[in-house]
Parts: structure tokens; C-alpha cells; sequence
């Protein structure tokens, strides 16, 4: 029986990649079916379609060797993991997206019986298209074994101890889910991912913006850029490939006058709203949001440079290890608290060691001013 107050919960309105966010998603997060496989013979005897070896509860995304998991035991090689969801889709959306923010180390996915793919690596993000694996009916029921042998020294593990009480450096282990798991519902043809790159010109930003879905009949990409409410820039951009690369040219007077009015510090975290909207034929197929700072980053023979002037670095070594959830972080609210301690202590900057930091970090540092 799951020992988990349901008052815990980690069920967030938070969009768990803050620099491409959309309306329509999903978090499931939250508590799932959950199984030992002591022999590792869950796949051979297919527990990916049998519900009755699911006999205990997990709070996802705590790892099972942490208090707050409702587990709380160490030494697992191969856990599983099983939930049953509801969808219900908006008018534009064609596919639905499973997303995995990690998974330590090795992961299967299967939806409704039917197998996904792996993933390796416990510290990357991977994703599946579902659409295909869907049925009809209230429910599809979503499956993940994840492997993570702790007597194999070669296999990444960070700050991980590989023994079972944690001893000198190390930290007690993470297995299987630790990061959010959420669901996206996206059209045929849409925005993937986009990178913003400022330029040592005031006001100038470069953009790469990758599609998913097939190809198709031109599409229109708009990009919107405003701070506090007021616009800086708009352009449009024919799509003809997969990938969009552009420069666009933001207009205020202040970026001429008083740039530090708009530019990115730890000083002053100012940051630029973008809203990019897809489009085909003059229809809106996707929207998302996204944020960017204006800032640059050097060095001269003499001093670290930040937006072209000398800027000394005093940085904090971030282990993003908590004692109740391990690599897991209890919630937001730690997230942006963790930020708000180092910068209370003097520090305009931290050191990622050994971890990938949470995209949710990474935007309470850009929203509160630390670098990385």
C-alpha cells in the first residue's frame, strides 16, 4: 500500500520547459502504479500488459529511494511503472506527445500494450509521438521500465553512490522517473524548439526555430517581442524547410540611450516576452511562448566580460541534490527559493556540477538573476 499523503502531490501549473510553452498540456505527475522486478523477468512474462503486477504506488517524479517517493528503498535494478490517463484534446490538435524530463538510466515505454522505444541516459529528456498507439475509450494506460544497475561503475552517474549507504562524496541513488512527465497535445505541422542568440548589437537577436511534422505547403512563422506590455518588434518569416534561421532587429530607444534599461543582469534580470505563432494559409495552426534576455557574454586578456564590460564572478557550486527527493526537487517553490538563498548570500552566479539542471532552475535563475 502506497504511504503517500495525497496532500503531496506534485501536480504543478508550471510548464515544465519555460522556454517553449504552450496552453494544451498535461501533467502527470502524481501518483502511479509501481512494481519491483527482483529477476528482471517483467518483460519476458509482459508486464507492460498485465495491471495485477502493479501492486504498490509511487509518487512521481520522486525517485523510490527517496522519503518523499512513498517507497523509500534502495537497491532497485528494475522498477516499473504504470498509469492510466485521460485525454482530451483541443480543436487544432492531431498528435499527442509524451514527454520524459528524465529517467535514470535506461527507460521502456509502452501505451496501451504497444512498445515506444528506449531511451539511455538519466540525466537527457526524450519524447514519443502516442497519436498511433492510442484507443478508443476513456482511458490509455502508459507503461515505462526503467533499468539502473548500481554495480556497474562505467554507467554515468554523477554524485551517485554505487554502494548502499552513501559514503565520503557521494549521494544516495536516483532510479527510474525524477523529472515531470506531461503530455502535449501539438497539430500536424508545429513549432519544436527554438534558440534565441543576442548579438553584440544593441537589440539585435538571432533565431533558429525547428519544425515537426511533415512537409507541406508553406508555411508563416510571426514572431512577437514586448517587455512590460509594450512591443519591441514584430516580423514574419516564410517557413519553406524544417529549420528557420533569422535575425531580428528590436526597436526601442532605450537600447541606443540607456541599454541597461533592457539588457540581462544578475543586477537587472530584465527579460524580452516572445509569442510565436504558426501559420498555414492565414490559419493559426500553433502558438507558444517563449522569453529570452538581452545580454552577451566575453572574455578579454584581462577580465570576463558581460554585455561588453567587465563583470567579476562570484559563483556558488550547485549539487541541485535534496535530502527528502535526492536529484528530484521537492517543488517549485524550492526551485525558485534555492535561487533567492544564493543571491541573499552575495552570489551572482552558480556552477552546475555533475547534474543537468531542472529547465524550471535554469528559469528562476534567468527570472531572478544568476548566471549559469
Amino acid at each position: 500500500m502506497s504511504r503517500v499523503p495525497r496532500e503531496l502531490l506534485p501536480v504543478s501549473d508550471e510548464h515544465p520547459r519555460p522556454q517553449l510553452t504552450r496552453e494544451h498540456w498535461t501533467n502527470l505527475n502524481g501518483l502511479w502504479q509501481f512494481a519491483v522486478d527482483e529477476g528482471d523477468i517483467g518483460r519476458r512474462e509482459g508486464w507492460h500488459r498485465d495491471p495485477a503486477v502493479f501492486d504498490r504506488e509511487i509518487l512521481v517524479p520522486f525517485p523510490p529511494e527517496s522519503e518523499l517517493s512513498g517507497i523509500v528503498e534502495d537497491g532497485l535494478d528494475v522498477v516499473w511503472y504504470r498509469k492510466a490517463v485521460r485525454l482530451s484534446g483541443s480543436e487544432n490538435s492531431t498528435r499527442f506527445i509524451l514527454h520524459f524530463e528524465a529517467v535514470d538510466y535506461s527507460a521502456e515505454v509502452w501505451v496501451n500494450g504497444q512498445y515506444l522505444g528506449g531511451h539511455e541516459g538519466g540525466q537527457t529528456r526524450f519524447s514519443f509521438d502516442i497519436t498511433d498507439a492510442l484507443v478508443d475509450g476513456p482511458e490509455q494506460i502508459i507503461v515505462l521500465r526503467a533499468h539502473d544497475d548500481h554495480s556497474d561503475l562505467e554507467q554515468p552517474r554523477g554524485k551517485q553512490d554505487w554502494m548502499p549507504d552513501p559514503h565520503v562524496i557521494w549521494y544516495r541513488r536516483t532510479t527510474g522517473i525524477w523529472r515531470t512527465v506531461w503530455l502535449e497535445e501539438l497539430s500536424e505541422r508545429h513549432i519544436a524548439s527554438v534558440v534565441w542568440l543576442p548579438m553584440a548589437s544593441p537589440g539585435s537577436v538571432e533565431v533558429e526555430v525547428r519544425f515537426g511534422g511533415p512537409s507541406g505547403p508553406e508555411l508563416e512563422l510571426e514572431l512577437s517581442f514586448s517587455a512590460d506590455g509594450a512591443a519591441l518588434a514584430r516580423s514574419s518569416h516564410s517557413v519553406t524547410a524544417g529549420v528557420l534561421r533569422a535575425t531580428v532587429h528590436l526597436e526601442d530607444q532605450r537600447l541606443h540611450a540607456e541599454p541597461e534599461e533592457l539588457c540581462w543582469s544578475p543586477e537587472h534580470p530584465r527579460l524580452i516576452d516572445v509569442v510565436l505563432r504558426l501559420r498555414s494559409d492565414g490559419d493559426l495552426i500553433d502558438e507558444a511562448r517563449s522569453y529570452l534576455g538581452l545580454r552577451t557574454v566575453g572574455a578579454d586578456d584581462r577580465a570576463f566580460l558581460l554585455n561588453g564590460r567587465p563583470y567579476f564572478l562570484r559563483l556558488v557550486l550547485e549539487q541541485g541534490y535534496w535530502p527528502k527527493t535526492h536529484l528530484a526537487s521537492p517543488s517549485e517553490v524550492d526551485l525558485k527559493r534555492e535561487v533567492e538563498l544564493i543571491k541573499s548570500l552575495g552570489f551572482n552566479g552558480i556552477r552546475m556540477h555533475q547534474v543537468v539542471a531542472d529547465p524550471r532552475f535554469l528559469y528562476w535563475c534567468d527570472r531572478l538573476g544568476l548566471l549559469v
